[in-house]
């Protein structure tokens, strides 16, 4: 950051809210408007462009809900290192919750951003609750990994078992089964967060806090519960 603010720059983007406060203290001593992206925080003193990651990934766990899933896993991202991982592991319990159901210890799985990394997140879920029938991923490249594996044990996607990944990445509707996931639509944030820092610079008027909607995108990978 303050490399950054050596060479001069006239405003800056930041992903996500967790970091040091002293960053935030030494952009408001130094005058620099700034903006959280990839994250919607209405309540923050921080202004941000982005969705809501919480009640994205809820929303596709009250669609396995409904399609009649009640033993559930999720593969995400460390939360320690990235809180919108966190957001979206906590819109899984909140939604599960909202019907008296429980996400177990054992049932939550956190690996790092890689293929392979899905892969393994989804052997040791299956080691540890093999009655699990659906899997919420945190971003698509983990749910892609689990989704070659499950291919490799011959687990019948979405017969035996559900995926959801998050992002809605290119390759997400190129293999098969194509993949059901939580979209996002980064070209609107960009678009949105490039015109806010503009009216900032410009001490125009600008919102404090802009939702970009999320849209769970049904592909091959989810189908009802195995009876």
């Amino acid at each position: 950051i303050r490399s950054l603010i050596e060479s001069g720059v006239d405003a800056m983007v930041l992903c996500g809210v967790r970091r040091n406060q002293e960053v935030y203290d030494l952009l408001r001593t130094q005058g620099i408007p700034y903006l959280l992206t990839n994250v919607y925080l209405p309540a923050s003193p921080h202004p941000s462009v982005g969705y809501d990651n919480h009640e994205g990934m809820a929303k596709a766990a009250r669609y396995l809900i409904e399609q009649g899933h009640r033993r559930f896993g999720v593969i995400d991202f460390p939360n320690e290192a990235n809180d919108r991982a966190e957001m979206r592991a906590g819109g899984v319990v909140a939604a599960l919750e909202e019907q008296g159901l429980v996400l177990p210890a054992n049932c939550r799985i956190e690996r790092p951003y890689s293929f392979e990394d899905g892969r393994i997140g989804l052997r040791m879920l299956l080691e540890s609750a093999p009655e699990t029938t659906a899997v919420l991923c945190g971003n698509d490249v983990l749910a892609i990994g689990a989704l070659f594996e499950a291919n490799d044990r011959n687990i019948d996607v979405p017969g035996q078992l559900s995926i959801i990944g998050f992002d809605n990445l290119d390759l997400a509707a190129q293999i098969t089964p194509a993949l059901t996931t939580v979209d996002v639509p980064t070209a609107t944030m960009g678009k949105r967060t490039a015109e806010t820092l503009l009216h900032m610079l410009a001490n125009a008027p600008a919102p404090h806090a802009t939702p970009i909607n999320t849209n769970l995108i049904i592909r091959g990978t989810t189908g009802p519960a195995p009876k």
